[in-house]
């Protein structure tokens, strides 16, 4: 009678560990590469705002290979007093070789839940963005949807 050697049991619990601890690894990861990249994901829908380009206000696309300053209409929806110049919009860039892509976000808005909020109004304001560097003729896109819109200027 021959003996066999006696096989190991493999690790189920352990690897089934360090499997579970890569998953939520990788999850964080992701989470906090998403949210500059796609802000509209990270942002609660209420507060985003939707916003084109002001041709009329100051956007000049002329000069849009130098420009660090982009004239955006907003719409605003609110009950007065609003200040009519948008300066508690919270504006967040995002830079690539490629693009910008500008979030507005409207600190103070509330959910109104599924009903519309009633006894305000809508206005369009000029606001203008700075950029912390020139547009360099990229792709400008609204943060505020997902996927993000494309605003073309040319």
């Amino acid at each position: 009678m021959t003996l066999e050697p006696a096989i190991p049991e493999p690790r189920t619990r352990s690897r089934r560990l360090v499997i579970l601890g890569l998953v939520i690894a990788l999850t964080v990861v992701g989470a906090l590469v998403a949210r500059p990249i796609f802000p509209a994901l990270t942002y609660p829908s209420w507060q985003l705002v939707g916003w084109e380009l002001d041709r009329a206000g100051g956007f000049d696309p002329t000069k849009a290979q130098t420009t660090t300053v982009v004239w955006v209409g907003v719409w605003v929806h609110g009950t007065p007093p609003v200040p009519l110049d948008a300066s508690y919009l919270d504006p967040m860039i995002t830079y690539t070789p490629w693009s910008v892509m500008i979030t507005l976000r409207d600190p103070r808005a509330v959910d109104c839940g599924a009903l519309p909020c009633v006894g305000g109004y809508t206005t369009t304001i000029p606001y203008p963005v700075q950029l912390s560097e020139p547009l360099g003729g990229r792709a400008l896109f609204d943060g505020s949807a997902f996927p993000p819109a494309a605003r073309p200027y040319p």
